[in-house]
């Protein structure tokens, strides 16, 4: 396992034992600056309830999103550079740097596979 998947994995586990819930990202957003669709690598089936972290440069905003039925999700974000972390219990997590433009929209689909490394039998 290299690097940036341990340093993944790490802040996956950190984020989903502190996320608090009024952090939760609420309602329906009319023009998402982020979305994509989360499969799974082995299947290529849909990942329904993923949690997908977005963390601004400084730390200071989070949104915490989830997957709906389709494997899909979207969120609407200021301007500004982020962090997305998706997960999942059981699989790698995915992780990806952002930059969110005026009126554009940042397409981050990914395929998770399962850790096996890391699973308890």
């Amino acid at each position: 396992m290299n690097l940036k998947s341990i340093s993944c994995i790490a802040l996956f586990l950190a984020l989903l034992l502190t996320t608090p819930s009024n952090f939760l990202a609420q309602g329906k957003q009319e023009i998402p600056s982020l979305g994509g669709t989360v499969l799974n690598a082995i299947d290529g089936k849909p990942f329904k309830d993923v949690r997908i972290w977005v963390l601004d440069e400084y730390s200071e905003s989070q949104f915490v999103i989830h997957t709906d039925k389709t494997g899909h999700y979207a969120v609407e974000l200021p301007e500004g550079y982020y962090f997305v972390l998706i997960g999942t219990g059981g699989y790698i997590p995915a992780c990806k740097s952002i930059w969110v433009l005026p009126r554009q929209t940042v397409n981050y689909s990914v395929r998770l596979s399962p850790d096996h490394e890391n699973m308890i039998y």
